[in-house]
């Protein structure tokens, strides 16, 4: 059997930072791995064989349907690679100027990140997705139930990274 040697394993994660935007106080900070589903990686294979002309990242929403939240509220349901969507999406944002994306040297990673306002959301959110062009979904990630409603002025600030772990 052939041994691959530049065998790359592209993974993801998600930090996310609930502030209270009236005193700037992080409320809730973390940072877990998230789900590159599985037309996620088929549209990357797409782009390196040359067929993903115009295939990008264009949106980022969330939602409330990662975790039962009547029941248990704080106990995330898991995400699938088979997810092609989120369980209940209720705000979707575009990605422009709000965004801001870099590739970092060893040259190995890429990160996107963006803000959610409770004024714009109002819901009860415990997901969160990264979309490409056409409304293909790319990474989906769920969470404890967070209280996104209007009344509250917080700001969800959500950074995803991307990045080549060579096993160097």
């Amino acid at each position: 059997m052939k041994q691959i040697k530049d065998f790359q394993k592209l993974r993801g994660s998600v930090k996310r930072r609930l502030i209270d935007i009236s005193t700037g106080e992080i409320i809730q900070s973390d940072e877990h791995h998230n789900m590159i589903v599985n037309t996620g990686r088929y549209n990357i294979l797409k782009i390196l064989n040359g067929e993903g002309a115009g295939l990008q990242l264009t949106q980022c929403s969330v939602g409330s349907g990662g975790a039962l939240v009547e029941t248990t509220p704080f106990t995330p349901i898991p995400p699938l690679p088979t997810d092609v969507a989120l369980a209940n999406q209720k705000y979707i944002k575009n990605i422009g100027d709000s965004f801001y994306n870099g590739v970092s040297e060893p040259y190995n990673s890429l990160t996107f990140a963006t803000a959610f306002l409770s004024s714009d959301v109002n819901a009860m959110i415990n997901e969160v997705g990264l979309w490409l062009t056409g409304g293909i979904l790319f990474a989906r990630h769920t969470f404890p139930t967070m209280y996104m409603m209007a009344d509250k002025g917080y700001s969800l600030e959500i950074d995803w990274t991307f990045e080549f772990d060579t096993g160097i």
